[in-house]
């Protein structure tokens, strides 16, 4: 399984490297998940690491010009399995881990999913709220969007509404995965400090966009309407973290 695995790293890596895949959705990112789920993830979920390492370096297979053309003739489910195809992996283990490619980016999770696609999300989410993680947000979004929308740049489209006009909106969308992590043990989680740093990141660039703007800042506005009712749970987070000698 190890040679396959490496194989398979090894086939995959010169695709998820930029500009061959937008920032965001690279070899790093892939790399991140797979030691998130090795130090933390298998805390909460039980889960095959070799079938979540697999998952990994597929998930973001349509977003890679290499594939581009060929996931869009024969469909990402086929072109995943023409590498498991390849595989040590059971009959099971390679529908369980093409299904977690095709679903991992679905909004909550449901009845009957697998620990796997539970895990592969999770981990997904959680590598947002790094430095790396805001990187990551800054270079996929400003391929398409503007840092900020400078007639309109605070009060920022939710998930919900299907809209994403801006980076600083893209930020907050991001934010808004916090609550949609499946469990208080998924959100435990998250460091902390990472937490700390991106929630201290988004005041500091929603002060420059109102200084550049005039608009009054109402970046904790959007905070808390991105948090919801955890709001008050990461504030406490937060300043406990401070408050610690």
């Amino acid at each position: 399984m190890r040679a396959f695995l490496d194989q398979l790293e090894s086939a995959l890596t010169s695709e998820y490297i930029p500009p061959k895949v937008f920032g965001g959705h690279d070899f790093t990112h892939v790399k991140q998940l797979i030691s998130l789920a090795k130090d933390r993830i298998h805390r909460v979920v039980s889960f095959d690491m070799d079938e979540f390492e697999a998952a990994a370096w597929l998930h973001n297979l349509d977003r890679a010009s290499g594939f581009r053309d060929r996931v869009k003739a024969v469909g990402l489910e086929s072109v995943c399995l023409s590498f498991l195809d390849k595989s040590p992996f059971e009959r099971e283990a390679r529908k369980r881990i093409t299904k977690a490619v095709l679903e991992h980016s679905k909004k909550d999770d449901e009845p009957g999913d697998s620990t796997l696609l539970v895990a592969l999300r999770i981990a997904d989410k959680i590598d947002r709220f790094s430095p790396s993680g805001i990187l990551a947000i800054a270079a996929h979004s400003g391929m398409s969007y503007a840092a900020y929308d400078p007639k309109f740049p605070f009060g920022y489209t939710s998930t919900e509404e299907h809209k994403l006009k801006s980076t600083y909106n893209n930020f907050m969308r991001v934010l808004e995965r916090y609550d949609m992590l499946p469990s208080d043990e998924a959100r435990e989680l998250l460091d902390p400090a990472d937490l700390d740093f991106f929630i201290t990141f988004l005041r500091e660039f929603g002060e420059e966009i109102a200084f550049h703007t005039g608009a009054e800042d109402r970046t904790e506005g959007d905070i808390k309407k991105a948090l919801g009712t955890r709001y008050a749970e990461v504030l406490a987070l937060i300043s406990e973290r401070t408050e610690q000698p």
